[in-house]
């Protein structure tokens, strides 16, 4: 145990030290974890002599990873990606595997491990694709969503590569594999006994968890789905299968829950702080001395495997109708071999599939690619400039006399509700979206929309912004935003530019690049629930319109210009505190009915003054002191918010004597 706690200590700490180094370089979390792992491990300065506890964690990891990916495999999330699901990712797996195997076989392997090693280069790094995604906030974009639904494709490869290894090692008649009809048998038997458990909880568990749910005991939930996770991994681990597969399946077996997004949020912590043990591990396992030795074959069959797989990914995306910037940003992120690879790898090790040099070789291709995949996106932009056609799309309707118009980039909630209420006003307006299978809905219903990449210049020419009135840049690519923005500006130096970012923080450079408007969803949604935390409280509407405006008018000023939170406050109180008006209508029965001004005498009893009546179709202005209240006389009262609030407070208690 000691020996385990002084390995969780070095790993952690030299992993501080690195990622503080890493973040201040922009390097990515995961490669900062990949070269602490390389720098502490047997093959660098030797802090960790032996990865065994590592591997552990890491096995552990690779467990909970897959639970989570489980968990977004719900039939909704599998319709809605659909066709680019099936067919995409049917594509690349099939081309990788077919062209993996091939390569193998031409290089003197023997079919079995040739096989076996096209499965290992198909699989790409979820864990890392996803991160990436996140941290550049393009999990939403179209390459985004394009290279999600491959990725889970793959991730339900696994399932039958981790129950062929055993067959092929079988079949390959190497010392140590097991006899065929007997790893049939008990393959066989795992999968009927695996198969009967995922329906039974299918059918049990997301019943059972909700009624913990109910409980309203916290801590329940979280034990239940890490006993289910870690449960169904030893059961697939005594029945010889790999535990990976017993945490994928609990994650699908929870996938249709209601529960699984708040799952999700409690597995979370627990799956980064194994998944960064997870990432250092595997850079503990790069063979330095035997990448100095073999730094030729090593390199080349890593360039060839990134190289290849990015020209297969782009290809298939191509195919499914994607234009050129989503498929190169998929192409790209999805190139380097996954984690899941290193589960494959150490099965087939186990049943003496693969041989020492084998591994090592596989290895060090598969950490590589991972450390040159965020190197890749960020180098996309040159890149992107060189293969994009100067016409992604013909335009399928050419508007001649377009002039004053609106153009809305982005068909996602926002553009589709900008889109109505244009359309409600008799207003001409163009739709632009990059995602192929946007475009194609939105046609299906009777929509022109124009499929291409609005940050490039000829895309805006024919959309036609030289000549529009205003153009709405809704997109969720913070690169092609800030792009478009540079780009409409240029083509338009008087057009309207207003621009969706996801938080204030991306505000200033956007308003730096052109954009005259710039809405920021975060603060719109805390304006929003500021609003209705003030309607809770029975606020009058003239003080929550105050605050609201103040928040809107001066919250943006604040942020932006870095203005002192103090300061703020300040000028929110005093606009708080300045005049308002407020109105009041009598009810029948009200005790101030029958009443004169002079006897309700509010201005002494609460400061505040009725300004006028509003009988009927009449407003009496000034009144007298000895008008006569009525039944439905609203009252409009002016003061200070204090002194309104208390004259509401007096008027609503109907304490009138």
């Amino acid at each position: 145990m000691f020996a385990v706690l002084v390995e969780l200590v070095v790993v952690i700490g030299a992993a501080l030290v690195v990622l503080s180094v890493s973040y201040r370089l922009r390097i990515p979390a995961i490669i900062g974890f990949l070269l602490t792992g390389v720098l502490i491990g047997p093959s660098g300065l030797g802090l960790v002599p032996e990865a065994a506890h590592s591997e552990s964690f890491a096995e552990l990891a690779v467990v909970l990873m897959l639970f989570v990916i489980g968990l977004e495999l719900s039939t909704t999330e599998l319709r809605h990606l659909g066709r680019v699901f099936v067919l995409g990712g049917l594509t690349q797996s099939l081309v990788t595997a077919g062209l993996g195997t091939v390569t193998a076989l031409f290089l003197g392997a023997s079919w079995p491990l040739a096989v076996f090693c096209g499965f290992v280069v198909t699989l790409s790094s979820t864990a890392i694709v996803i991160k990436l995604h996140a941290d550049r906030r393009e999990s939403t974009s179209p390459h985004g969503r394009l290279s999600l639904a491959m990725l889970l494709f793959q991730d339900i490869l696994i399932v039958p590569m981790l129950l062929a290894v055993p067959l092929l090692a079988s079949s390959s008649g190497v010392a140590g594999g097991s006899d065929l009809l007997a790893t049939l048998v008990r393959s066989g038997k795992g999968l009927l006994v695996v198969a009967a458990v995922f329906i039974v909880a299918r059918l049990v568990m997301p019943r059972l968890l909700g009624r913990l749910a109910e409980s309203g005991i916290h801590e329940l939930l979280i034990l239940a789905a890490l006993f289910v996770c870690l449960g169904a991994a030893l059961l697939t681990h005594e029945l010889g299968l790999s535990m990976a597969l017993g945490g994928f399946l609990a994650g699908v077996a929870l996938a249709d829950s209601d529960l699984r997004y708040q799952i999700q949020a409690e597995v979370a912590p627990f799956k980064d702080l194994f998944a960064s043990v997870f990432f250092t591990s595997i850079g503990m396992l790069l063979p330095i001395a035997f990448l100095q030795i073999h730094v030729v074959q090593i390199a080349a069959l890593t360039a060839a495997i990134v190289f290849g797989k990015a020209l297969i990914i782009f290809g298939a995306a191509r195919l499914l109708g994607y234009s050129t910037r989503p498929a190169v940003l998929s192409a790209l992120a999805m190139s380097q071999i996954g984690e899941f690879a290193f589960v494959l790898l150490q099965v087939g090790t186990a049943e003496s599939l693969v041989s020492a040099d084998v591994y090592a070789l596989l290895i060090a291709s598969s950490v590589l690619s991972m450390l040159a995949t965020p190197l890749m996106l960020a180098a996309a932009g040159p890149l992107l400039e060189l293969l994009e056609p100067a016409d992604e799309r013909q335009w399928i309707e050419r508007h001649a006399h377009r002039r004053g118009h609106t153009v809305i980039a982005g068909c996602g909630l926002n553009g589709r509700h900008i889109a109505r209420v244009l359309r409600q006003a008799g207003k001409h307006f163009e739709l632009v979206d990059i995602d192929v299978a946007v475009v194609r809905e939105m046609r299906s219903k009777g929509d022109s929309v124009l499929l291409g990449d609005v940050s490039r210049r000829d895309i805006q020419i024919t959309a036609g912004v030289p000549e529009a009135q205003v153009l709405v840049l809704a997109l969720s690519d913070r690169d092609a935003t800030r792009r478009a923005v540079r780009v409409a500006r240029e083509l338009q130096p008087a057009i309207q530019l207003i621009v969706r970012a996801d938080n204030p923080a991306e505000m200033q450079e956007l308003l730096r690049l052109g954009a005259d408007e710039v809405v920021a969803e975060d603060l719109e949604a805390s304006v929003a629930l500021t609003q209705q935390v003030l309607e809770s409280f029975g606020l009058p509407k003239q003080v929550i319109r105050s605050a609201v405006g103040l928040l809107k008018d001066h919250q943006y000023e604040a942020l932006l210009a870095a203005r002192p939170r103090a300061r703020l406050t300040e000028t929110m109180l005093d606009v708080l505190t300045a005049g308002t008006a407020e109105t009041f209508v009598l009810q029948p029965g009200h005790t101030a009915c029958g009443k004169t001004l002079r006897e309700l005498d509010l201005r002494r009893r609460t400061g505040a003054t009725v300004l006028g009546i509003i009988r009927g179709d009449q407003v009496l202005a000034h009144p007298a002191a000895d008008l006569v209240f009525a039944e439905g006389d609203g009252l409009v009262l002016a003061a200070d918010h204090a002194s309104v609030i208390a004259a509401l407070e007096l008027l609503e208690q109907g304490e009138i004597s």
